[in-house]
């Protein structure tokens, strides 16, 4: 009921940020290709240059391919990491989306301010809305032919 209450705060304030409550994000996993969510799937995210340690959080992702982050006021860059090898990022990168790290980081302050929609070089034309404290990420699912292809992972 609290953290009912504490999100539909956050969206009424328009992403405000404040030493009353935590700060919240809210991450929208979609296929790059489709627009759809990937549900039910794991995902980490990296905290960089808090004041304290830089972390890690995860979970899994809904049924509506949504995550939220909270107790992240220190942090100031977010980074979505790859759940496992049978995704790849739909942003452009040198390796083509291949690597374990993601050649993508986000201001937190401009996912909480406007909302921030990460770039898809998958489809160009899913292109959702943007929403104060909302980051909308792209993966997709490797193709089989990418699957049976990929060097193998230590």
């Amino acid at each position: 009921m609290r953290r009912t209450f504490g999100y539909a705060l956050l969206l009424i304030l328009g992403g405000a940020r404040g030493n009353a409550m935590a700060d919240t994000i809210r991450i929208v996993l979609l296929d790059g290709n489709t627009g759809k969510p990937i549900s039910h799937t794991g995902l980490f995210i990296s905290l960089c240059c808090s004041r304290s340690a830089a972390g890690v959080q995860g979970g899994a992702t809904n049924g509506s391919g949504e995550i939220v982050l909270t107790g992240i006021e220190d942090a100031r860059i977010l980074t979505p990491m790859k759940p496992n090898e049978k995704f790849k990022y739909c942003q452009d990168s040198t390796d083509h989306g291949v690597s374990i790290s993601n050649p993508a980081s986000f201001a937190v302050d401009e996912i909480m301010r406007t909302g921030v929609v990460a770039p898809n070089h998958c489809n160009s034309r899913v292109n959702p809305p943007l929403r104060p404290g909302t980051l909308v990420f792209f993966m997709r699912p490797l193709t089989w032919w990418e699957y049976l292809t990929q060097p193998p992972q230590m």
